[in-house]
């Protein structure tokens, strides 16, 4: 009786070990994923300037070609 208690109180201590663990995962993986998620839009927003910064380089020369071509 004795030695299935101390089992027992062994399982125990071993499932909570096993709970803290994966708790800690979980507040991780959403430490990671708001993260993840702040990246892209970072990135997101650097595209959108290059890409507005880019059209109107290109609109530029573009226009300069053209006063070129034309004179």
């Amino acid at each position: 009786m004795k030695r299935q208690s101390s089992e027992r109180t062994r399982t125990e201590v071993l499932l909570e070990n096993i709970q803290s663990q994966v708790q800690t995962i979980a507040e991780g993986h959403g430490v990671l994923d708001r993260k993840l998620d702040q990246f892209r839009q970072d990135v997101e927003e650097r595209f959108t300037t290059l890409e507005a910064a880019m059209k109107i380089g290109f609109r530029d020369l573009c226009h300069r070609l053209d006063t070129h071509v034309h004179a």
